[in-house]
């Protein structure tokens, strides 16, 4: 029982270093001292043999009577973070950004019989992939 315990406090911690990572390396901007100030240790530039895949298996599942919507993609192993964007169906509004350590997330509080767009892109050491196809989904 107690491994289980520390297997998921674990888990837990590890998600929670990665996702502060990646907020320090985004608010540094490739700036050494603000890393080493924050903890950190600057990594190695991003070698040009990793290989920012395209996204597949993008899809979008409404939960019915909750105003949410399950967004999940295929995971990409050397993925650092997954950038879901989603904004309401033919609205010029910008995205609404939401990062995830995982390839899935929820997005909650969505109007009701609305219908939006999503989009979603892997973050890797060297960048970003490119989007995905945007994909609709009604919100029930």
């Amino acid at each position: 029982m107690a491994i289980i315990i520390r297997d998921d406090k674990r888990k837990v911690l590890q998600e929670g270093i990665r996702f502060l990572s990646f907020y320090v390396q985004t608010i540094a901007k490739g700036d050494e001292a603000t890393i080493v100030a924050s903890g950190f240790v600057p990594s190695k530039p991003p070698s040009s043999s990793e290989n920012i895949p395209l996204i597949a298996d993008f899809g979008a599942i409404p939960a019915i009577g909750t105003a949410a919507i399950k967004l999940r993609v295929k995971a990409w192993k050397s993925a650092r973070m997954y950038q879901f964007e989603y904004r309401k169906k033919g609205d010029d509004n910008p995205w609404t950004v939401i990062l995830s350590s995982k390839s899935s997330c929820t997005i909650s509080n969505l109007g009701v019989l609305e219908e939006y767009e999503f989009r979603v892109c892997y973050v890797g050491r060297s960048g970003k992939s490119p989007y995905s196809k945007v994909i609709s989904s009604r919100v029930y």
